[in-house]
């Protein structure tokens, strides 16, 4: 078994990326927890990608939550100078 044939080689790669794919589809599916740090890295690069500004939305919603508080607290000199 030569891997001089380039089409052994990338049959070969492309085989192992696939693998590697399925089996990390395969953990995110079945919600098992994933005691490796690159495989938790990646999960949370999954998270990120599939809602990239959660975290400033999350923030946005704490911010707007602060400013009707503090408006509701003193409604007159939140209008004066």
């Amino acid at each position: 078994m030569s891997l001089e044939n380039p089409t052994l080689v990338v049959a070969l790669i492309l085989g192992g990326v696939l693998l590697i794919n399925v089996a990390i589809f395969g953990m995110l599916r079945s919600g098992r927890k994933i005691d490796f740090l690159y495989y938790r890295t990646l999960i949370n690069a999954l998270r990120t990608a599939r809602d990239p500004l959660k975290k400033q939305y999350d923030d946005l919603d704490e911010l707007s939550r602060r400013v009707k508080e503090l408006k509701a607290e003193d409604p007159g000199q939140a209008d004066s100078p």
